[in-house]
């Protein structure tokens, strides 16, 4: 898959130009108003933008800007505006919203987890098997990043846990990776779709393991 990855590039970098001071700015800004625990996570956001060339670094795991464009989006509207900007006190119900953007991006990063699995196969077959794949993982993770949101809002803030908030994240974190899923999977081929699928695949195939081509015709004896 050699396409031009150029535009892709610029818009991620005009992103983390942008992303960075501001975070600063903001975290500067809330130490003002003395909200330690909100400044805290305004300067998390720092190493999180740099997280896909830390995996690459560290863990040999080839960036695609294609996929790192959704992985900022996700970073602005789920983790900024949930627990930075906090906007639910704003706008009613952001904080689902959030989660929803995350399962939907988790979901795409689990199929291009399915997806380099498949591509290291001599003969890869692509079936719905990846779309499900994708779905649970997309599931498992969230679920383990309300929970654990969860027992730090508890641990550390000394905040009541709300149940039924914490059951309606679950509940929308299920609903829209599922539906997603099931959407990817039915119209993967209309144009909007499509971008969200190569951009899987680009992913994918940056990072495949590569097979030898090099076959053993005939085998002589050691001994003449």
């Amino acid at each position: 898959m050699q396409e031009n990855t150029q535009p892709y590039l610029m818009i991620c970098r005009i992103l983390v130009l942008l992303y960075v001071p501001l975070s600063l700015l903001l975290a500067v800004s809330l130490l003002f108003t003395f909200n330690l625990v909100r400044s805290v996570l305004a300067l998390l956001t720092i190493p999180l933008i740099f997280l896909p060339p830390f995996a690459e670094r560290f863990f040999h795991w080839k960036r695609s800007y294609r996929f790192n464009l959704f992985y900022f989006l996700t970073l602005l509207f789920w983790y900024t505006g949930s627990y930075v900007l906090h906007l639910d006190t704003q706008i009613a119900h952001y904080t689902l919203f959030g989660h929803a953007v995350l399962g939907c991006f988790l979901v795409l990063l689990g199929l291009s987890l399915a997806c380099r699995a498949a591509a290291s196969l001599p003969k890869p077959q692509y079936s719905r098997l990846w779309f499900a794949f994708g779905g649970l993982f997309s599931i498992v993770c969230n679920t383990i990043i309300i929970l654990a949101e969860s027992i730090l809002i508890l641990v550390i803030g000394g905040i009541a846990i709300s149940l039924t908030g914490v059951l309606a994240e679950l509940a929308v974190s299920i609903v829209s990776a599922s539906l997603f899923s099931i959407v990817l999977c039915r119209f993967g081929q209309h144009k909007g779709f499509s971008l969200l699928l190569r951009a899987v695949q680009d992913l994918a195939f940056r990072n495949r393991k590569q097979h030898s081509t090099v076959k053993i015709t005939s085998i002589e004896s050691m001994n003449d």
